[in-house]
């Protein structure tokens, strides 16, 4: 906006125009090239981007837990399964089936208790910004320690693979979460992710 030097606005006045400015309007305006988007929109960002729907969000939210869900996951893949769990051991969890039209498959889950999983032959660290650094398992289970894989190894799909359960930064108890992808005919899953792929969707998780 330009004000002539002939009528000079006052910096009182400045004030008195941004105290009438709506609430609503001040959350979503420019200040520094930064937006100041209300934690709703935030949400219903991450909500859109991990392809779930309203009602989907609302049967998460009910458990009273922490959702995470991938958010960088491409246009492909959608949501076919969503299961809930309120067990009177393990506490609330949750488990959601992404899918594509090639059949290829992963999940996001998480679940207070009863975790744990095979040793595999390859192990590569990841790490996402709510929950820290955690390692990639895949390949053949073995008994020995797993080792770093190659890049081309990287590129390659395996029966199963997944996150080491892991709580977010800070947390001491509460819930664990996985990112996991697979091979199950069950579920017509026939395929997985390669690895590489599963390390930008596990970096890509957010607080829903």
């Amino acid at each position: 906006m330009h004000y002539s030097s002939s009528h000079p606005v006052t910096l009182p006045l400045l004030r008195l125009k941004l105290l009438l400015v709506p609430l609503s309007l001040l959350s979503t305006m420019l200040v520094g090239g930064l937006s100041l988007a209300p934690h709703s929109a935030i949400a219903n960002s991450v909500a859109v981007n991990a392809k779930l729907s309203s009602s989907q969000v609302r049967e998460l939210r009910s458990l009273g837990i922490e959702i995470l869900v991938p958010t960088d996951i491409g246009r492909d893949f959608r949501v076919v399964k969503l299961d809930l769990s309120r067990d009177s051991r393990f506490g609330p969890g949750y488990d959601i089936l992404y899918k594509n039209s090639q059949n290829v498959c992963f999940t996001m889950s998480s679940t207070k208790g009863g975790i744990g999983g095979p040793a595999f032959e390859f192990s590569r660290q990841v790490k996402n910004e709510r929950l820290g650094a955690t390692s990639i398992l895949f390949g053949d289970a073995v008994v020995n320690a797993p080792r770093k894989p190659s890049d081309k190894e990287l590129d390659r799909t395996y029966t199963t693979l997944y996150t080491a359960w892991i709580r977010p930064i800070g947390q001491t108890s509460g819930n664990f979460y996985s990112f996991a992808s697979f091979v199950n005919p069950k579920l017509g899953c026939q395929s997985s992710v390669t690895p590489r792929r599963a390390i930008g969707y596990f970096q890509s998780i957010r607080s829903l």
